[in-house]
């Protein structure tokens, strides 16, 4: 497993589980739509104290979900050894948004008011 770069690293997903006996894994996507987690890529996988970068070489939308294929994971005892990663990408990967949104990375450690400008 490879370690993962230093450049700061946004959440985007999970891995929730294995698929099928190929070596699929589901994925649990923070992104909107849930597919566009795919165009960020590589993948920083950390789970425990574990950090690697991952490719991924499939992927399809399954039910309300996504399920994806992804390097050096070929059976399902694999996909299940990686259930529960959090999967990471580089900031600096992310689209740029319009005036007025934010990512929510962005908001953590803000304060919050309401429309009185109560907190």
């Amino acid at each position: 497993m490879s370690i993962a770069s230093s450049e700061e690293q946004v959440l985007v997903g999970k891995i929730t589980g294995a698929f099928g006996i190929k070596g699929w894994v589901k994925v649990h996507s923070f992104t909107s739509p849930i597919e566009n987690i795919v165009s960020y890529l590589p993948w920083t996988l950390k789970l425990g104290s574990d950090e690697w970068e991952i490719d991924v070489f499939e992927s399809r939308i399954h039910g309300k979900g996504l399920v994806a294929r992804v390097e050096t994971v070929d059976d399902r005892n694999a996909a299940e050894a990686i259930a529960g990663a959090e999967i990471f990408v580089a900031r600096n990967m992310l689209t740029d948004l319009i005036a007025g949104e934010y990512y929510w990375r962005d908001l953590i450690g803000l304060n919050v008011t309401d429309t009185a400008g109560q907190l």
